[in-house]
């Protein structure tokens, strides 16, 4: 018994050596296989690159512009000088137009575009729906002649459904291309040569060197990818007018043409009946929005940064609108009551623009508006009460208008409102106690209107507060000591009104404050003894006010932060504190009319390095 499991043992272990051995063979044979199918690429690159330089070669020879010999490239064939080019890779080829009418001839063909496309590898399996990577022949696509553009397009694009092309590398196709000739002598002349493609030529020692300059636009082949849903070509450098051909993509769902440089007026869109988003903002599109009114479907528009003018039109027929951008054109005219008919608008941007009149009075009826920019224009007239009708509004901003009248009296009905800015208007009267009760409010901006009275103590309800901007108006009376709840806030400005009283110690408790500006006020009182907690404040302005006593021993503790301490034009004295020289990042230190103040001891390194330092002795 014991002999047979021996026997059977010796068995399985020369088998098991048997096969060790078989899978060193074929490991062995797969790796003589890859170095084989490594030398064969190598093989095939080589001879790829000796067919072309050949090629080269014998286009150049065969120009025969002196003719020196009996056949000139003009004598062969068509279809024999199209597959001597076809040899050439595409990304090269045309690079060779301008070395004769015969070449330029050729390489503008159709035979020769389908020859070049048949060379093209199809996308790999699975790409037929979608493509987010473009590869290196979709670049080439809008650079070549119209040829190639159609047969490039019918052939390896027209299945897309989506297309997402952004930053195409352009550069591959820029640059010099040599064609050596050693021996012969070549001019440049002057050809008809298509817009998109620019050539210069220039003599060498070696032989002609090109200079390819290849403006890109959008091709009009477009046009024939008849099941594009999506087509995103943003960032490209685009130029020129958008071709008409992108109107018949009538399965086209969202347009992304932004942040090229098109230019013109927009073609006809009325077929884009699918269209949801169109994006054109960032380029030099010229016109008026009426091109724009037909599609029906649309849910958001964006012309931002454009050249549109005219007066805006009528846009009841974008019933799903819910985002429309339309700043930093050149609108004019009033803004029509018929926008407030777009019930689903969300987004509204008008800023930077000429328009003018009041603002809708039936603005309120925009009930899903959730953010309203119409700064930088002439809109006049009181902000209208309905205005408070808008429960989803978060950010509305009327800055650098000409609006007059109070304020609205039922702020706080905007629950959702977090920034509210109407900076340099007309604005008068105090401010509404229901805008302190806007206790979302991150953003509030008043500066430069004609407000008066007092700021009341409510304003400890808005916790949320980062930035208070009251400049430049004619508010009085104290400085609220409950700013201390807003333990957020980070810029209080107030500069130029009439406030009074002594500088609140609570103040000191709001430690996220980098900006604090209360200059051309009627302050009164000395600065905080304990002002260390403010360790974040870069900028200190305190000038122009009333201020007494001495500054504070620990100033020195703002070191970490402070560039700015204005304190000039009070009625401070005493001498500088000690340890004045820590505020290494100072840059700006005003102390001049402060009669009582002794400007002794150090300043900071910071000020004799390029600050400005003005002294009252």
């Amino acid at each position: 018994m014991t002999s047979t499991n021996a026997d059977q043992l010796d068995a399985v272990l020369a088998a098991l050596a048997r096969i060790e051995a078989t899978v060193c063979e074929v490991k062995q044979a797969q790796l003589d296989q890859r170095a084989q199918t490594t030398a064969l690429k190598h093989t095939c690159e080589s001879m790829k690159r000796s067919v072309e330089r050949s090629a080269a070669h014998v286009a150049v020879f065969l120009a025969n512009r002196h003719r020196r010999f009996a056949t000139c490239f003009g004598d062969l064939p068509f279809e024999i000088a199209a597959r001597i080019f076809a040899f050439i890779d595409a990304g090269r080829a045309f690079a060779y137009r301008r070395l004769s009418r015969a070449c330029n001839r050729c390489l503008t063909s159709p035979l020769l575009a389908k020859l070049l496309v048949s060379n093209i590898p199809p996308r790999p399996f699975g790409s037929s729906l979608e493509t987010r990577k473009p590869r290196p022949f979709d670049s080439l696509w809008f650079l070549a002649p119209p040829a190639f553009q159609r047969a490039y397009a019918e052939s390896r694009l027209a299945h897309l459904r989506l297309c997402s092309w952004v930053s195409l590398d352009f550069a591959q196709f820029r640059g010099s291309k040599r064609v050596t000739n050693p021996g012969r002598h070549v001019r440049d002349v002057a050809l008809s040569v298509d817009q998109l493609l620019q050539f210069h030529m220039r003599r060498t020692r070696t032989g002609l060197e090109i200079q390819v300059e290849l403006p890109q636009r959008i091709p009009a082949a477009v046009g024939l990818l008849q099941k594009l849903e999506t087509l995103d070509l943003s960032s490209n450098s685009l130029f020129g007018p958008i071709p008409a051909e992108i109107g018949y993509l009538q399965t086209l769902r969202r347009l992304n043409l932004s942040d090229n440089q098109l230019n013109g007026v927009p073609p006809d869109l009325s077929k884009l009946l699918s269209l949801e988003e169109l994006n054109l903002f960032k380029n030099k599109i010229s016109g008026s929005l009426e091109p724009f009114t037909s599609l029906t479907n649309l849910r958001m528009l964006n012309l931002h940064q454009n050249q549109i003018s005219g007066e805006i039109s009528d846009l009841t027929q974008l019933a799903h609108l819910n985002t429309l951008f339309l700043s930093h054109n050149r609108l004019s005219g009033v803004i029509p009551d018929s926008i407030c008919l777009l019930e689903n608008l969300r987004f509204l941007d008008l800023q930077t623009n000429e328009l003018s009149g009041p603002l809708p009075r039936d603005i309120g009826s925009l009930t899903q508006l959730e953010a309203c920019c119409i700064k930088s224009n002439r809109i006049s007239g009181e902000i209208p009460e309905s205005l408070c009708q808008l429960l989803q509004l978060n950010q509305f901003d009327a800055s650098q208008n000409q609006l007059v009248g109070h304020l609205p009296t039922n702020l706080d009905r905007m629950t959702a409102l977090q920034v509210f800015s109407i900076e340099d208007n007309q604005i008068s009267g105090a401010i509404p106690e229901s805008l302190y009760r806007c206790t979302n409010l991150i953003l509030l901006n008043l500066n430069q209107n004609q407000l008066t009275g007092p700021l009341s103590s409510s304003f400890g309800n808005l916790v949320a507060l980062v930035e208070i901007h009251l400049d430049n108006n004619q508010l009085t009376g104290p400085i609220p000591y409950t700013l201390s709840s807003c333990t957020q806030l980070s810029h209080f400005s107030a500069n130029d009104n009439a406030l009074s009283g002594v500088l609140p110690d609570t103040l000191t408790a709001c430690s996220s404050l980098q900006h604090l500006r209360l200059g051309g006020n009627q302050l009164t009182g000395s600065l905080p003894v304990n002002i260390a907690p403010l360790f974040k404040l870069e900028e200190l302005d305190l000038s122009r006010n009333h201020l007494s006593g001495s500054l504070p021993a620990d100033l020195h503790a703002l070191g970490p932060a402070l560039k700015i301490l204005k304190l000039n034009d009070n009625e401070l004295s005493g001498p500088l504190p000690m340890k004045l020289e820590n505020l290494t990042r100072l840059v700006v230190l005003w102390l001049s009319g402060n009669d009582g103040l002794e400007l002794t001891g150090g300043f900071p390194e910071g000020s004799r390095q390029g600050g400005i330092l003005e002294q009252g002795l």
